[in-house]
């Protein structure tokens, strides 16, 4: 679905697959592997400037430009994972940027191209994400690929924010998350997680496209 956001737009669609599970055991089994390690962003409640947004719950960095939806076997992730993320990225994540790329008419200059960076996040009970932009990213994608359910009313949305204040505060949408939900969105928009109290996971990818130009 195609909608207006503020002066821009926003892409939210709905994918109905079949590999969920194995991305959700691939997030599970980062997490065991590197937690408390230099590939956890958020070792700690409390937020380290500059490194991460993300309160409680578990962010997996892509260290040394490693993105996560490129993890294969010869990472050691195991086949069923490394195949999954291989769907995900071919049949979502890489159509999804086409599309949006159209969206904004954008025409690459000479030496210009794009570049993506992906990582993964787990929320877990209390866990939310502060409210943020990514300033060099030209936009962001959120896959969605395990949330709560029953959880009362605006419990873990994603809310992205105007730029602009209105006379009456900023403009602001709510969404709610859900399995095989794909939402684009400008990088520069202020968005944030809303907090939530279920035992639940809540679990995404998220990936950066940036606009590059060859030196």
């Amino acid at each position: 679905m195609l909608r207006e956001l503020f002066p821009d737009y926003i892409i939210e669609e709905q994918h109905n697959v079949n590999f969920n599970s194995d991305l959700f055991d691939f997030c599970k089994y980062m997490k065991s592997k590197y937690e408390n390690t230099d590939l956890q962003n958020n070792k700690t409640k409390k937020i380290k400037e500059t490194e991460t947004y993300t309160i409680g719950g578990f962010q997996m960095s892509n260290v040394n430009d490693k993105n996560v939806i490129d993890y294969t076997t010869n990472d050691g992730v195991k086949e069923h994972h490394a195949n999954a993320l291989k769907k995900l990225k071919t049949n979502i994540i890489f159509p999804t940027i086409e599309n949006y790329v159209k969206t904004l008419s954008l025409q690459l200059k000479e030496k210009q191209y794009l570049e993506y960076r992906s990582w993964f996040v787990l929320y877990d009970k209390d866990s939310f994400q502060e409210f943020h932009t990514h300033p060099n990213s030209l936009f962001t994608t959120i896959y969605y690929i395990e949330t709560p359910i029953n959880v009362i009313r605006n419990e873990g949305d994603l809310v992205i924010h105007d730029i602009k204040s209105k006379w009456n505060g900023l403009n602001k949408i709510y969404i709610k998350p859900k399995p095989g939900l794909c939402v684009t969105i400008p990088g520069y928009y202020p968005h944030g997680t809303m907090p939530f109290s279920s035992f639940e996971n809540r679990a995404c990818i998220v990936v950066d496209v940036e606009l590059k130009t060859k030196l």
